[in-house]
């Protein structure tokens, strides 16, 4: 937890990955990767839509397009105002025998 950004991640911090398409046979969530935190960004939905920066760090075109994503298809109902963090991440191992 960092008390600057109220994120419960922080950078420099181990986090495992895992993929809606990988689980186990009682359906648990199965580690596919190890990543470390790089950072952590406070911010609005609407300081993030108006941000391409972020946007194409996430892999979209611009900001309009990560909101259009993520307004409609991972948090229907979220508001400009409500404050989400961007957590940038470098992989550091796979489990490549998952893929």
């Amino acid at each position: 937890y960092d008390p600057s950004t109220g994120c419960p991640h922080e950078a420099g911090a181990k986090i495992f990955l895992t993929s809606r398409y990988l689980r186990g046979h009682e359906g648990q969530d199965i580690p596919c990767a190890e990543a470390q935190i790089v950072s952590v960004r406070p911010g609005t939905v609407d300081e993030f839509r108006r941000s391409d920066s972020i946007a194409k760090m996430d892999g979209y075109d611009n900001g309009e397009s990560w909101h259009t994503y993520f307004s409609s298809q991972m948090y229907p109902g979220i508001k400009g105002t409500d404050r989400v963090f961007h957590i940038q991440f470098r992989v550091v191992d796979i489990d490549r025998k998952l893929f």
